[in-house]
């Protein structure tokens, strides 16, 4: 389809959508059609963790994580949730958790682990994983994280600066209804307004997606 008449469609499909009643891939398809492929392009596994999983049994990783959770404020509750969820394997489980590891902050941690151990299928998984090593990135780039949230079932976080950080696996942003409306919305949550607004991607916007976000004041960072 050209361009045009597939920017028309999603304009049609996202229109109807909205915020309400909708999952993750769901919503973040109809802001990023190409996104959450089911590809882990974004998680940058480092060396030393790629040697810990291969090495160690699957006991041992749950134990670890459990371990580093706890450390994080995750209820044992949610912990177990999250190990019962079938679309987060140990080894998996435990790449989501160190990049949580990164992030310089507890505050937001729970609720964050609270949804990856809700997730449905392992677009969602993959999901949550690549948000988490977004974030991670950001903040080897730029310093630590005051707190993430869950808005709208989008995750999003605060930088100690009060800048807004918002991580979008996607292999292709399109500019839709959807997106004009949440990142107006993600502006103008209650409390202190952001003193900056970041959009963390590791994949490309179209040039309406991008033009549209710079106009608001976001500032638009692509990592490999």
């Amino acid at each position: 389809l050209p361009d045009e008449t597939f920017q028309n469609i999603l304009n049609e499909t996202a229109s109807a959508a909205y915020f309400g009643g909708i999952g993750v891939k769901a919503l973040t398809m109809l802001v990023a059609p190409a996104a959450v492929s089911g590809t882990v392009t974004g998680l940058n596994i480092s060396g030393n963790l790629t040697k810990k999983i291969v090495s160690s049994s699957a006991a041992d990783l749950r134990a670890s994580d459990r371990e580093d959770l706890s450390s994080l404020g995750v209820p044992p509750d949610t912990i177990a949730a999250l190990f019962a969820n079938r679309w987060f394997t140990p080894a998996s489980t435990t790449v989501l958790v160190d990049a949580l590891k990164q992030l310089g902050t507890k505050k937001g941690i729970p609720q964050f682990v609270a949804s990856c151990a809700g997730v449905e299928d392992s677009a969602d998984a993959t999901y949550y994983r690549e948000v988490a090593a977004l974030l991670a990135r950001r903040v080897a780039a730029q310093g630590p994280l005051a707190r993430l949230e869950i808005f709208h079932a989008l995750p999003v976080a605060v930088s100690q600066q009060n800048e807004l950080v918002v991580p979008l696996p996607a292999d292709l942003l399109w500019w839709t209804p959807t997106a004009d409306e949440i990142s107006q919305a993600l502006l103008q949550s209650e409390g202190a307004p952001p003193t900056a607004a970041e959009l963390w991607t590791d994949g490309q916007l179209t040039p309406m997606a991008a033009a549209a976000l710079r106009e608001r004041g976001y500032t638009i960072s692509t990592v490999d």
